[in-house]
């Protein structure tokens, strides 16, 4: 079965959003860590797990709201070692979504991680007024995300280096 590739979110649909945080670690580092997207689910709190399928593509599973489980694909379309991570939803998913993180190296030992993001949910509008009415803010658990990201890596790496 072949996947049909789409834009991750046409146009401007869904929400939007960046955020950045500043981590005392190498850039290289922080990249290799962010690029096993096994590790995501350690600090993203929605992220249940995510599979490595082949060649760049990854199945996502978040939880969702009223207990459902979403899924989808994404393939990575831009990648540059120890800056860069650019992704898109592939197919038709449950959730349209693009993005990319950044690893901007302010030093040797201190990185701007900058993720920016679009997602469309299900439903379009409604579903976007439903999402903000169950959901806390997905600026704010950005932002929380970010916040774990930088405690996990800062204590945990440097240990592993």
């Amino acid at each position: 079965m072949k996947t049909q590739k789409l834009a991750g979110v046409p146009g401007n649909n869904g929400i939007q959003f960046e955020e950045s945080i500043l981590v005392d670690l190498p850039a290289g580092q922080l990249f290799n860590f962010w690029r096993d997207f096994r590790n995501l689910p350690k600090f993203m709190s929605i992220l249940k797990s995510v599979d490595i399928l082949e060649h760049g593509i990854t199945r996502w599973h978040v939880d969702g709201p009223f207990g459902m489980n979403i899924s989808w694909d994404a393939e990575i379309i831009n990648e540059q070692p120890d800056r860069l991570i650019a992704w898109q939803s592939l197919g038709d998913p449950q959730v349209s979504n693009a993005g990319s993180v950044r690893f901007i190296a302010i030093n040797e030992d201190r990185t701007e991680v900058r993720i920016s993001a679009q997602y469309d949910p299900p439903g379009g509008e409604i579903g976007m007024a439903i999402i903000a009415l169950l959901l806390e803010d997905p600026e704010r658990q950005i932002k929380d995300d970010l916040a774990r990201f930088k405690y996990y890596v800062e204590e945990q790496l440097p240990l592993a280096a």
